[in-house]
């Protein structure tokens, strides 16, 4: 007897596939929102504004970063240390593929947490210049040859 020829199985698969079918598409919308804002703050001086943008930004990539826990694959059977079969047969494939995908989950979240970093020292960069609060060592260490970001003019 297959698992998805019991009921109960049947549903959570469905219910697996809507989950999945959501997530994909909040990640193509977060995507195209995490570009749109990426343009927008390259246009804008660094005030209360870009600072937003910025928390909004950092949010976007927290909701992608929580929406790929929902990519990992575990499959009945198959545990991570077991002997892994024969790539020429099906189970092999799926095996391989699902290897595969895991493993680009994870350098994916890797990603994310680095991009999210970067993000949160530009945002505190960004709250120390929307509040005038810059000191000189802001100028050293928040600089354009480390952030890529010039004072805004005035």
């Amino acid at each position: 007897m297959y698992e998805y020829e019991n009921e109960d199985s049947r549903q959570k698969y469905e219910m697996l596939n809507a989950i999945d079918g959501k997530s994909a598409s909040i990640l193509s919308f977060n995507a195209l929102i995490l570009a749109g804002i990426s343009i927008w703050l390259t246009q804008i001086p660094q005030n209360y504004f870009h600072l937003v943008l910025d928390i909004i930004f950092l949010s976007i990539l927290y909701s992608c970063y929580k929406i790929l826990d929902t990519t990992i694959l575990f499959w009945k059977g198959h545990s991570p240390g077991a002997e892994q079969p024969d790539e020429g047969t099906l189970e092999g494939k799926v095996t391989g593929r699902t290897i595969s995908v895991n493993s680009a989950q994870w350098i994916s979240k890797a990603s994310i947490v680095v991009v999210m970093l970067l993000c949160a020292i530009h945002t505190f960069d960004t709250l120390l210049r929307a509040t005038n609060s810059c000191p000189n060592w802001c100028e050293v260490y928040f600089g354009h040859e480390y952030l890529g970001t010039e004072k805004p003019p005035h």
